[in-house]
């Protein structure tokens, strides 16, 4: 992170600015400044809002942004590395050292299932044996039951009545589906009073990211809602369908997010 920081630092020396006059153009307070020169990117309290003040520095010295961003994103992939690789080394070491008292403890348990299954098969058995005997016994009593003793006269046939005709009511008519409600569009509205960066997503994709001069104004519509970040809270105002919304309340240092949902 040195080598970007001193990339910045520079270039800004090169076109003769001080920090105060950077963070009058782009808002980023000079705090924060100094710490991208610096390179000391954990004094942020989110990585997003490094990468975002890092773009607009870039941008308002005449560098190239994303190719910074990137040197940053690649700076970090080594520590990341290491830091796996350590944690592998731990994991073997106990492997091989446990792998006995594992391997132990593998057999016993099959072992226990191998009686546990084998009790459970000799018991279904057997009960299966009492219950096949019990119902058939209980079913030869039912039917002798039912026989009754026998009548040697011959029974006299019986005249069946015609059952009547079975009436099914009428089917009730189908309720027809009312159509879908159509969503509406949900509408937001940022005015720049100062020069400000802003991010603006909707639930399912990035609108906007980057930094609104004094005066600009810009619009977005979306079916349900938006999630708005602000990099300078008092140079902007911002109006969700048409009612402005208060972007001061839970700022923290002039930075704050917001998400607003669909009424």
């Amino acid at each position: 992170m040195k080598v970007i920081g001193s990339i910045l630092k520079t270039k800004r020396e090169e076109e003769g600015l001080s920090l105060e006059q950077v963070h009058k153009a782009i808002k980023v307070q000079e705090k924060y400044l100094t710490a991208m020169e610096e390179g000391d990117d954990k004094a942020f309290s989110a990585e997003v809002y490094y990468k975002s003040f890092l773009k607009s520095y870039a941008k308002y010295l005449g560098l190239d942004a994303n190719t910074l961003i990137n040197q940053y994103e690649v700076r970090k992939i080594p520590q990341n590395v290491s830091e796996e690789n350590g944690a592998d080394g731990n994991k073997s070491g106990n492997s091989k050292s446990g792998g006995n008292v594992n391997l132990k403890k593998a057999t016993a348990t099959v072992l226990v299932a191998v009686c546990l299954l084998t009790a459970f098969l000799y018991l279904n058995k057997n009960i299966s044996n009492i219950v096949s005997e019990d119902f058939h016994e209980h079913e030869y009593e039912n039917a002798a039951a039912e026989a009754g003793p026998k009548d040697e006269t011959q029974s006299v046939p019986q005249v069946l009545a015609e059952p009547e005709p079975e009436v099914k009511p009428a089917a009730a008519p189908k309720k027809q589906n009312s159509a879908p409600a159509v969503p509406s569009r949900q509408k937001l509205l940022v005015r720049a009073v100062e020069n400000v960066w802003i991010k603006v997503d909707s639930d399912t994709r990035g609108l906007y990211e980057g930094t609104l001069l004094k005066g600009e104004e810009r619009t977005w519509q979306t079916n349900n809602g938006f999630n708005l970040k602000i990099g300078y809270t008092p140079g902007v105002k911002v109006f969700f369908n048409d009612e402005e919304v208060d972007v001061i309340s839970g700022s923290v240092q002039d930075v704050n997010t917001l998400a607003l949902k669909r009424q």
